[in-house]
């Protein structure tokens, strides 16, 4: 029955040994497809398969870079060095689409290097190379240095920043934009084998069925029909996940530009303007992207209109926002929480670390009702907490709807923003037939009850 899904992979696989400095390219097994579909649960197949090496693997869903909105996921599945526990961490914008069409559908990273490496994925190669020259660098100043060796190309980039040079363990991986959704110890992991970053290119692509794109504008009108008069850019997520946002009208002329993922209708981030220039930062951009939501809002909690230029301080060090929220300065002392953020980026202290999940919503903990810190850190802790059914906001549908969104390579995000771009709207872009999608929504079940048991091994 899964056989089918072959046409929507390479079939092709790596394996990156750092210690050697090694990549052997293989074929992929029609076993993982056939027992994991893709995504998060056919990562979880590999890292069984090379679990003595604790390795990462990167990896793409069936639909990922296809025709049905909103295909932008790459999974990254690893042990979270402080839980050791299963963690499966996001990744939107063009991130799969890169992985996937440059002939990859699944990568393996396991050993240590002894020197900082870059990863290079693009044109069905990949090179491990060195990153040092790009050590004890901010953000800007790293992608900087990555994209003039490179101008004319468009890349994906996975980046360990500034804190995670100094082993800080609040750092985060940052992205070509900025933030992004790791907040279970990804930067940890990396920063172990010193793996500096992952760069991918892709610029092949996949033959999908013309009748995809009559399938996928059908979706596109149900979504249009729901979407409401604020859901354009980051208000589509703030709004949900903290309604009382919206008095804040001084953060709505910050927004600008809406920005989506790949071949999404409905845009969830947008460009945020800062206003003023702290001291001593007067050659910074003028804005950033706000992908962590979650982030942005726990600085916002905690330090109101100076949230954005916190929040694009995160970035630039590469720290987790909500990490570092509980250690700012409870009055309006911005220089003095940059200073406290320059401390947090450079400490290697884990004895004061605080990462909060959930408290930041007060004494009545998580806003979805039935889901805890351990399963939302499972997915990675950065994806936005809410369920936009009305009279139906329990942790299940959350559950449900996220790992299928991981599994298949959509969007998580856009999967609980509108509840009719759920599986069964999605399975008819993988089969026609009432009978086949039937036998693969078993197998989908089966998939999703995996990666929640072998996420909480003991439960």
């Amino acid at each position: 029955m899964t056989e089918p899904l072959n046409r929507y992979y390479n079939m092709k696989m790596a394996v990156v040994d750092l210690s050697a400095s090694s990549v052997d390219i293989c074929l992929l097994s029609g076993n993982v497809l056939v027992e994991g579909i893709g995504g998060a649960c056919a990562n979880l197949k590999l890292f069984e398969e090379f679990q003595d090496e604790n390795p990462m693997v990167l990896g793409v869903g069936p639909l990922t870079g296809s025709f049905a909105p909103a295909s932008p996921l790459m999974v990254a599945t690893f042990l979270d060095t402080e839980t050791k526990r299963l963690c499966h961490i996001p990744f939107l914008l063009r991130a799969g689409p890169e992985l996937k069409f440059s002939g990859f559908d699944f990568v393996v990273i396991k050993g240590r290097s002894s020197d900082p490496q870059a990863l290079l994925i693009s044109n069905e190669s990949i090179r491990v190379t060195s990153a040092r020259e790009v050590v004890g660098m901010r953000l800007n100043e790293a992608l900087a240095a990555f994209r003039a060796q490179r101008p004319h190309v468009y890349e994906s980039i996975i980046l360990n920043s500034f804190a995670s040079d100094h082993h800080s363990p609040y750092a985060a991986i940052c992205t070509e934009t900025g933030g992004s959704l790791d907040k279970c110890g990804m930067a940890a992991w990396m920063s172990s084998r010193n793996l500096k970053t992952v760069v991918m290119n892709g610029t092949g692509g996949l033959p999908f069925e013309s009748g995809h794109a009559t399938v996928a504008r059908r979706l596109r009108d149900r979504i249009f029909v729901q979407r409401r008069p604020d859901d354009s850019g980051c208000l589509a997520i703030l709004t949900r996940v903290d309604p009382t946002w919206r008095k804040k009208r001084w953060l709505t002329k910050r927004i600008g530009k809406a920005l989506a993922c790949y071949n999404c209708p409905a845009p969830c981030m947008s460009y945020i303007e800062l206003k003023g220039t702290p001291k001593g930062r007067e050659n910074q951009k003028a804005g950033f992207v706000l992908l962590d939501h979650m982030g942005f809002l726990a600085l916002l909690r905690k330090r109101g209109n100076q949230a954005p230029v916190l929040t694009n301080e995160c970035f630039q060090l590469g720290l987790d926002p909500v990490a570092a929220s509980a250690h700012l300065a409870g009055e309006d002392h911005t220089e003095q929480d940059l200073e406290i953020l320059a401390r947090l980026a450079e400490t290697e202290d884990n004895d004061d670390k605080r990462m909060i999940f959930g408290k930041e919503f007060g004494k009545e903990g998580f806003p979805v009702k039935g889901l805890d810190g351990q399963v939302h850190r499972l997915f990675g802790g950065g994806i936005p907490l809410f369920v936009t059914d009305h009279g139906k906001e329990n942790g299940r549908l959350w559950t449900r709807r996220v790992a299928t969104a991981m599994i298949l390579g959509i969007c998580p995000l856009i999967v609980l923003l509108y509840p009719q771009l759920g599986e069964g709207a999605l399975l008819p872009f993988l089969f026609e037939g009432k009978g086949d999608q039937e036998s693969f929504q078993k197998t989908l079940d089966s998939c999703v009850g995996r990666i929640l048991q072998k996420g909480f091994p003991q439960s």
